[in-house]
């Protein structure tokens, strides 16, 4: 760490537990300097670290600076000291199944850690960015800097006043079991109670997020909570769809007599070849057109001249949404092409668009299109949602909300505001991520896996031994990373039933896909290209901080399979609600990604790719919701035939 190392002394973990590297055990004296070595030490450690451009710390800012808006800002309405009981409970001498110290970096990064450990005060705020920014002003705190990290919530290093050190501010502590995750790193960190400033504030979170949905104007048929990334996708490859209309009607116009079986991807070729031979040494001009040709041949050959893009070329406009693989591929051509517009402007070959330009934009050449906005989203605290309109196979106009993955408790709140919204709402979908119990050989006897609380489930028999192939009561061996779980049975934090009366009506849609067992060797992950789809019996928990190997272990013994923060809550609600409304309810669906393996080493969460071992896995769950040819044999579980543009007035070419 340079010269900043010699301002450094030691101190041990005074949680106990030894979980950290023995270089995580060096703290910043108090000192009248002690906010700029702070923010020396963090921003050296931060350059240092692999993945850097994931880190970032900010320059200095000062709190009367218009960085945050703080006009509409409500005050805390208390401060309380100290760890709540749940992780007063936490025993730290237990490691827990998941590597700490690699999730700590991506929580908070290395040298940030040091930072908290060498007894930096910390508050944790239930409000929102601008709140948290009122109250460090309001406090006397005179400047900060912004701190992001990979998996971390808004995080500010903040002066306090008269220059006497600093705070550590983290905002969007928003939902009860979202708190419990950061005091239980905390906890991990060694971080004494007194220096645990835990902020309130008087938040109506469900009526913000029913504010949020109305501003969406028209009601919805159906929501997907957790499924923002799910609509982003869907509209990336809808304007991916665009623009591959727009570029084959553009070279249809190149096709030559005697060229029909010709597919355009070999026409563009041909002729970006014929027009880069045309080069004479006494034209300038001519030269400056064969140069350029030449330039864009040899980047687009790669692409345009590989089986794939003939499979690409062959494909119908209506058919490419579907084929995820021919999305990414048209997506990495068009990204080509348009780098390769504005710097070759004589090349005919490469589509273009009419713009509206002002005199001093003439030189800029696009060569696609504006993106359309399919989506209509609204960012604001507690909860990002965005909402898509689409017309059914009958005809009928309807509305779809997207929202992104609320953290434990906050899918209560969610869930409440949507039916308040949207009270003739038919379907609720949960998408979210889990951790497989079932990776690595069961140790037990196969009579210690029946489950001891069949009695109480409300899944048939006879579904069980279709999902499974073995009696009802024994669970499925292995499901790992990049698989899908199907829960048919879900469980809170007690390990009560709370789905009685709701099915998870993917069960039955997917009857005929669902998979008996995985047959993987040992820890090793599935094929991430062909990603099982399981029935299992799943539960919740509050934080993955919380699990350790003997609860694990019994949670195996139980019967379970899988693990995540949020489904039982959204079907609790729907429980109460049925309860209240004679019964009546929307349908229920939850599908879930498996993103780590529970006590495996080296397959924990934060310790794999998720972009690389998930690719193929959300491909499948979209296929699953829309059609598509790694979905089921059924078809489409909804019934979405044409997506409609977002119509923004402000939006202009």
């Amino acid at each position: 760490m340079g010269n900043v190392e010699k301002r450094l002394d030691k101190q041990t973990n005074n949680a106990g537990g030894e979980v950290l590297p023995s270089v995580w055990t060096h703290i910043l004296p108090v000192e009248k300097k002690a906010y700029k070595n702070a923010v020396d030490y963090v921003s050296e450690g931060l350059r240092n670290l692999k993945g850097k451009r994931r880190y970032s710390i900010s320059g200095e800012r000062r709190f009367s600076d218009p960085h945050h808006s703080t006009a509409h800002a409500m005050p805390p309405t208390s401060m309380e000291k100290g760890y709540d009981e749940r992780v007063r409970q936490l025993d730290v001498t237990i490691h827990p199944t998941l590597n700490v110290t690699n999730f700590l970096e991506l929580e908070f990064s290395a040298p940030l850690a040091q930072i908290i450990k060498g007894g930096a005060v910390v508050e944790l705020h239930r409000g929102n960015v601008g709140e948290t920014m009122k109250s460090l002003r309001e406090r006397g705190c005179t400047s900060y800097r912004d701190i992001k990290t990979p998996w971390g919530p808004p995080m500010f290093l903040a002066q306090k006043p008269d220059n006497t050190g600093y705070v550590l501010a983290m905002a969007n502590m928003h939902g009860k079991n979202y708190r419990l995750h950061y005091q239980a790193l905390l906890k991990y960190l060694g971080v004494k109670p007194s220096n645990i400033h835990n902020y309130s504030y008087d938040y109506d979170y469900k009526g913000k997020i029913i504010g949020n949905l109305e501003k969406m104007q028209t009601p919805a048929d159906e929501a997907l909570i957790g499924g923002l990334w799910l609509g982003k996708r869907i509209q990336h490859r809808l304007q991916t769809q665009d623009k591959y209309r727009h570029l084959t009607q553009h070279l249809k116009q190149f096709r030559q007599e005697g060229e029909e079986n010709l597919t355009l991807n070999k026409i563009m070729l041909k002729r970006l070849g014929e027009e880069a031979t045309r080069g004479d040494a006494d034209q300038h001009p001519q030269v400056v057109h064969s140069r350029q040709h030449k330039r864009v041949l040899s980047k687009l050959k790669p692409l345009l001249d590989t089986p794939q893009a003939d499979k690409l070329f062959s494909t119908s406009v209506e058919q490419l949404f579907h084929n995820g693989p021919m999305i990414g591929l048209m997506d990495r051509i068009a990204q080509e092409i348009e780098k390769l517009k504005n710097s070759n402007p004589k090349v005919r070959l490469l589509p273009d668009r009419e713009i509206k330009q002002k005199p001093s934009d003439k030189s800029k050449q696009y060569a696609f299109p504006k993106e359309k906005r399919y989506l209509k989203t609204e960012s604001e605290y507690p909860l990002r949602i965005a909402s898509m309109r689409y017309t059914d196979s009958g005809g009928g106009e309807r509305t779809i909300i997207f929202t992104e993955v609320p953290y434990g408790d906050m899918s209560r709140d969610v869930t409440k505001a949507i039916l308040s919204s949207a009270p003739d709402i038919e379907k609720i979908v949960f998408i979210g991520s889990a951790g497989s119990l079932r990776g690595i050989e069961e140790k037990e006897p196969e009579e210690a896996q029946q489950t001891a609380y069949l009695e109480n489930t409300n899944i048939p028999p006879q579904l069980w031994e279709k999902a499974f192939k073995q009696p009802a009561g024994q669970s499925v061996d292995r499901i790992h990373l990049s698989d899908i779980c199907i829960p048919m049975n879900l469980y809170d934090i007690r390990g009560e039933l709370v789905n009685p009366t709701t099915e998870n009506r993917l069960l039955w849609f997917l009857e005929e896909d669902i998979q008996n067992q995985l047959t993987h060797d040992g820890a090793k992950p599935a094929d991430i290209h062909n990603p099982g789809v399981f029935a299992t019996e799943h539960r919740v928990t509050e934080s993955p901080l919380m699990e350790h190997d003997i609860q694990v272990d019994s949670w195996r013994r139980g019967g379970y399979c899988g693990v995540d923060c949020e489904s039982s809550y959204v079907v609790e609600v729907l429980e109460e609600e049925a309860s209240k409304i004679d019964g009546k309810k929307p349908e229920f669906a939850a599908m879930m990604y498996i993103e780590d393996v529970v006590g495996v080493p080296g397959f924990s969460l934060g310790e794999v790719d998720r972009q690389k071992m998930l690719s193929s896995t959300r491909t499948k769950m979209i296929d699953i919701l829309l059609g598509g040819p790694t979905g089921s044999q059924k078809g489409a579980y909804l019934d979405i035939q044409k997506i409609s543009p977002h119509e923004n007035k402000k939006q202009t070419e």
